[in-house]
């Protein structure tokens, strides 16, 4: 699933405009990650809380939805 998580992430970045290939790269890896570390520590969280966090391929899409979202706000504020 890591290699899958990256591939998608490669996929919804490519129309970023990133610095460099190896940042997109290193974005890709971090936010597969990101999401399996979510998927695990949800896990640790049923176990001592009792309690549900849904980790769903829409969470990681949303995540990298929204990394772009914040990514132009902040491009068009310091164009400002």
């Amino acid at each position: 699933p890591r290699e899958a998580l990256i591939s998608v992430a490669f996929k919804f970045l490519e129309e970023v405009e990133l610095p460099s290939p190896e940042i997109m790269s290193n974005l890709a890896v971090h936010m597969a990650e990101e999401h399996l570390s979510v998927t695990e520590r949800s896990k640790k969280y049923l176990e001592t809380q009792g309690r549900f966090n849904y980790v769903t391929p829409k969470s990681y899409l949303e995540l990298i939805g929204f990394y772009k979202y914040l990514l132009n706000m902040k491009r068009a504020d310091v164009m400002r």
